[in-house]
């Protein structure tokens, strides 16, 4: 899924016109600072001694990333929701877990966490300024991406749990 978030916002910075500058800047800023995350992620898979290859795409990912591209399309601030949700999980449920991570994984291993952790925390608060500019029709639509990308990363975590305990393989690294 984190190959997608460029192009997510690639899409969203396109979508703002003239009269939404200080959002279509935000959304090119944003765009750098997530490039190339995918490589963190699949680095730090491949320390761990996987492969993506391995992984297969469950249908809730694909839920999830389909319903990005509809609202990039159709509701552009929507996507805000999206983002909102991922930087604050970064924050809320990983953040705690990570002194933990470094006893048992290598920093090397741990990359991807460690950047959206410790690096990327600022994120939330960006997004809250700029959703505090829009309209309040588009708030609500960033709050129905909140709520739907919210069920689809539950399903998504109860899935690999599910996965994790009939697979063998994944039951030593879990």
């Amino acid at each position: 899924m984190v190959k997608h978030t460029t192009r997510y916002l690639g899409r969203l910075v396109a979508r703002f016109g003239f009269d939404q500058e200080n959002l279509h800047q935000f959304a090119i800023k944003h765009l750098s600072e997530e490039n190339r995350h995918e490589i963190m992620a699949l680095n730090d898979l491949k320390y761990l001694g996987g492969a993506i290859e391995d992984y297969p795409p469950m249908d809730v990912t694909q839920y999830m990333i389909q319903s990005q591209y509809y609202w990039l399309e159709h509701l552009p601030a929507a996507h805000f929701g999206f983002f909102f949700v991922l930087e604050t999980l970064s924050i809320t449920k990983f953040k705690n877990k990570m002194p933990l991570l470094r006893e048992i994984y290598p920093n090397r291993a741990l990359t991807f966490l460690a950047h959206h952790t410790e690096e990327d925390v600022q994120h939330v608060d960006n997004i809250e300024k700029k959703v505090n500019t829009l309209s309040q029709k588009e708030v609500e639509l960033i709050s129905e991406n909140i709520r739907q990308t919210g069920n689809l990363y539950s399903q998504m975590f109860a899935d690999i749990k599910r996965v994790v305990s009939e697979r063998s393989d994944l039951k030593k690294v879990a």
